[in-house]
């Protein structure tokens, strides 16, 4: 399951996403006598990607057998008190930084990974604009925080444009690379959560945060048209082969 997150200033994300955490950290306490808890907490900030649970460590993505694997050391959740302090490291405020936090379900005492869920809180520069900085360091942030939300609509747009190229529009930057798997995952859910403000002050952010959800979902129409043709395409040559025989 992939849920994004995403929203300007004074729109009410860092409140949504608080009780987000506080509704799922009681059913994680719930689920620890049943499955073996995993969680990693990242970040991609100026074009890198590092680990908000190892002092802000980098961290190197590969590309092995058509997955993403990330070597970090993942954080095993075994009670109350874990999960507490992982709540309270995604409640840091890290304006200038998208978060990822991923969470993985195995088997008790097995390394079969039953369920994924992997939720993205985009970050906006609007942030950026109150801060007392200089002009350069200004830009250098607005520049790091869009590069990577921009490179996410471009393959929406991509993908709505050519629907022919389809997983080639999600390898071009750090945050589709990761979020790929989900995305064309044959069992996946993807839901995105766009925090509004109607306020004056604040159209564009609520007429951007519209116009990606709406490519969002024309994305996932076309994604699913394919998926749903290449097991149509699957069940007639297996329909094919058993007649032969």
């Amino acid at each position: 399951c992939l849920c994004l997150i995403g929203g300007g200033k004074y729109s009410g994300k860092t409140y949504l996403l608080h009780s987000l955490i506080d509704l799922f950290a009681f059913d994680l306490i719930r689920l620890l006598s049943s499955y073996d808890i995993y969680i990693k907490l990242l970040g991609i900030c100026h074009n890198r990607i590092i680990d908000l649970l190892q002092n802000y460590s980098p961290i190197r993505i590969i590309k092995s057998m058509n997955l993403t694997l990330i070597p970090n050391d993942v954080f095993h959740l075994k009670n109350d008190n874990d999960i507490d302090y992982i709540a309270c490291q995604i409640k840091k405020r890290r304006r200038f930084i998208h978060q990822l936090i991923q969470i993985n379900f195995h088997e008790k005492e097995q390394s079969i990974i039953l369920g994924s869920l992997m939720i993205v809180v985009l970050a906006s520069s609007q942030y950026v604009y109150t801060k007392n900085l200089c002009s350069h360091r200004r830009k250098f942030l607005i520049n790091s925080l869009n590069k990577t939300t921009l490179s996410f609509k471009r393959a929406l747009l991509d993908i709505r444009q050519n629907p022919n190229r389809v997983r080639a529009a999600f390898n071009n930057d750090i945050l589709t690379r990761l979020i790929e798997p989900y995305v064309f995952h044959d069992q996946s859910n993807i839901c995105y959560i766009g925090t509004l403000n109607p306020g004056h002050r604040h159209r564009i952010a609520t007429k951007s945060t519209i116009e990606f959800a709406r490519n969002l979902r024309i994305c996932l129409k076309r994604i699913n048209k394919q998926r749903r043709k290449r097991e149509k395409l699957s069940r007639m040559n297996t329909n094919n082969n058993n007649n032969t025989f």
